[in-house]
């Protein structure tokens, strides 16, 4: 789960670089944008991990459980979702009931 978060954390040069396109970003039209989501999950990324709608397990549960997370990995092979999300469900190992990411 760490990686997951630590891939979306910020260096301070990273944090400056967005800052500067968030103030700069013209919001004079109602338009969809990326602007200012890497600063959110640079903070916020832990979080979002855990949290979960009614019934369903948070991303931090799916990755704790080691059924839960072969039926993430189908259901991602299934849609045809791969690329990052495969890349990083290939580098986790679980040694001892324990969870983690190589």
């Amino acid at each position: 789960m760490n990686a997951i978060v630590n891939d979306k954390k910020l260096n301070e040069n990273e944090i400056k670089n967005e800052w500067g396109k968030f103030f700069k970003y013209d919001c004079s039209t109602n338009k969809n944008s990326p602007c200012g989501n890497k600063i959110l999950y640079h903070c916020q990324m832990e979080e979002l991990c855990k949290t979960h709608r009614e019934k369903i397990l948070s991303l931090f549960d799916i990755v704790s459980d080691e059924t839960e997370f072969n039926k993430l990995n189908e259901q991602t092979e299934k849609r045809s979702r791969t690329g990052t999300w495969e890349n990083r469900l290939a580098s986790r190992t679980v040694i001892d009931g324990e969870s983690s990411w190589t």
